[in-house]
């Protein structure tokens, strides 16, 4: 009995530290970190557009190395990672910029990557374009585009149509939704949630998108995408940011090759030659994939610019980019007018009354004048405009500290209108006036040909000659004055004249251009042109001799046989008379 109970207790502990061994097991499994790698060569075309059709586009050929934190049970970063490519094919145009030495590219990031997040590296071949068709046509749209309340629904619209068939290789084909990223100074200002993905025929749907069997896709039937996301603002994020998420179309030969190690480095093979390292701080499982024939499209993230709150961040401003229209167009240095008007549009879902008028200014320095400030519809294009005032003795003279006219007396300027919303939602944006000074008219011409036979008619044309400024107003050219510098003049009021030289020389063509009410209202210019007298008797042209190599004696023999034949006859028909 003794023994019996002895065995039961011994078997109860042997199950106990067993069961704490599979635990610590199970913990340590659980524990482990996960990368990930993809080695990817193929297209890329990226558009910030919501439409590509089968049209050809130039696409980015591309080599991508990438590293990953995947998401999983232990929410750790992968520290300082690194990506080397051994490889002897030749690269160029790198992101960002590798150490280089002997077919070793080595990408080096002294940094934590943060879980869900991946390290993209890239690099093309030379002499690689592409300019081709997608073989498909896609539409997106979003619903709303701006994140007005802490928390937002969006949702999300793909129309995707094959047109095409597919490589025969291809034996993937992927739709992924891109959160957007709204990250300044390291900190996420949006964080956003995939909350679900519809089901689509002949389609699998996953957390983030949707993938395909080519086989299982008909060509020309249109399939429809719909995803609903979540985004939360941080308080740290003042103002209503634009947020349009990316949408991935991918195709490829995609090869899964599962784990490919464990511990702080692992390695990877693609087919086509190069080999592939990463490394981290620490220890991890990685995962890699390598895919080939592949082609992406992707609708790129749109996403409203951040900028620091002039008080001490945090909060940081979301800004937004507005359409400026300045009036007038050509602005005289010298004009004595009061004003310089500036119209304002803003992106679709954002509204010109919103704007806190007393926040504007131009190029920094001019505030726009609290009134009049109307809202109104000024070019007629269905969205609303602010219009507002700036002075312009302000403008030009900030103008004026800043540029220098050029000979022909003018200047193009760029002047930007800045401001903020009641939310605080910044906004820029700019146009380009041309900044004029008084000046003459500007004299040029040409004479066609310059070189020329005497008597030969010259055409001279001054239509590149350039009108005068009042300082108000374009003043004309009215009269063409020339003096072709043999005795002869002509005034015109077009720009083109004939003339020809009775006598062969150098002669100096001047011409003057009247602008009336120019300041000044004359220009000149002179040109040299040659004249050269035909010969006495005319030209004379070689003529070219030509021999024989045929003896003399054969053409004599012919030329006697002729006349012997020639007497003959002549004989016969007298002795026939």
């Amino acid at each position: 009995m003794k023994k019996l109970l002895a065995a039961l207790l011994f078997v109860l502990f042997l199950t106990c530290v067993l069961s704490v061994m599979f635990r610590l097991r199970l913990v340590a499994a659980v524990s482990q970190n996960i990368a990930g790698l993809e080695v990817s060569h193929g297209y890329w075309y990226n558009t910030y557009e919501d439409v590509v059709t089968n049209v050809p586009y130039l696409r980015d050929h591309l080599w991508l190395f990438q590293i990953s934190n995947e998401e999983d049970a232990t929410g750790q970063p992968v520290v300082n990672p690194n990506i080397t490519v051994f490889t002897d094919r030749e690269f160029v145009d790198f992101w960002p910029s590798p150490d280089i030495s002997d077919g070793e590219y080595r990408w080096s990031f002294p940094l934590e990557l943060p879980e869900g997040f991946l390290l993209p590296t890239n690099a093309r071949e030379p002499n690689y374009t592409d300019y081709s068709c997608p073989g498909f046509s896609a539409e997106r749209s979003v619903s709303p585009e701006i994140l007005a309340e802490p928390v937002t629904i969006q949702n999300l619209s793909l129309t995707f149509t094959l047109e095409n068939a597919l490589h025969t290789a291809v034996n993937r084909v992927t739709i992924n939704i891109g959160v957007p990223t709204i990250i300044f100074f390291g900190e996420r200002l949006v964080n956003y949630t995939v909350l679900s993905v519809n089901d689509v025929e002949d389609w699998s749907s996953h957390g983030n998108g949707w993938d395909a069997n080519p086989s299982d896709i008909s060509l020309g039937k249109t399939y429809q995408f719909e995803a609903t996301l979540e985004a939360v603002k941080s308080p740290n994020l003042g103002g209503t940011p634009t947020a349009k998420p990316e949408i991935n179309i991918h195709f490829a030969h995609w090869d899964d090759l599962g784990i490919i190690g464990t511990g702080s480095s692992a390695t990877a093979t693609h087919p086509e030659g190069p080999i592939v390292t990463v490394s981290a701080d620490g220890d991890y499982e990685w995962h890699a994939d390598v895919n080939y024939l592949r082609e992406t499209f992707c609708f790129n993230q749109v996403v409203s610019e951040v900028v620091e709150n002039p008080d001490p961040p945090p909060p940081y401003i979301a800004k937004i980019p507005a359409t400026v229209d300045i009036d007038p167009e050509t602005l005289s240095l010298e004009s004595e007018d009061e004003w310089i008007t500036a119209y304002i549009e803003l992106y679709e879902g954002y509204n010109v009354s919103d704007i806190d008028v007393s926040t504007i200014v131009l190029n920094g320095s001019v505030p726009a004048q609290l009134h009049p400030a109307e809202v109104g519809d000024y070019d007629s294009d269905t969205i609303p405009d602010l219009m507002v005032k700036f002075d312009r003795t302000m403008v030009l003279e900030q103008i004026l500290n800043s540029v220098s006219p050029s000979p022909e007396g003018f200047v193009k300027v760029t002047l930007t209108v800045t401001g903020s919303l009641f939310d605080d939602t910044a906004f820029e944006g700019s146009d380009f006036i041309k900044a004029v000074q008084p000046h003459a008219p500007k004299a040029e011409f040409t004479a066609i040909p310059d070189t020329a036979l005497t008597g030969e008619s010259i055409k001279f044309d001054a239509s590149a000659a350039l009108p005068g400024w009042n300082g108000t107003n374009e003043m004309p050219i009215t009269e063409y004055r020339w003096d072709f510098g043999d005795g002869n003049q002509t005034t015109t009021s077009t720009p083109i004249v004939y003339h020809g030289f009775s006598s062969s020389g150098i002669y100096y063509v001047a011409l003057t251009v009247y602008a009336p009410g120019a300041t000044p209202e004359t220009d000149s210019t002179t040109k040299k042109v040659t004249t050269t007298a035909i010969p006495v008797g005319g030209y004379s042209f070689p003529i070219k001799a030509y021999t024989t190599t045929k003896p003399l004696t054969i053409y004599l023999a012919l030329i006697g046989i002729l006349t012997a034949s020639f007497t003959i006859a002549k004989r016969r028909k007298k002795q026939q008379n």
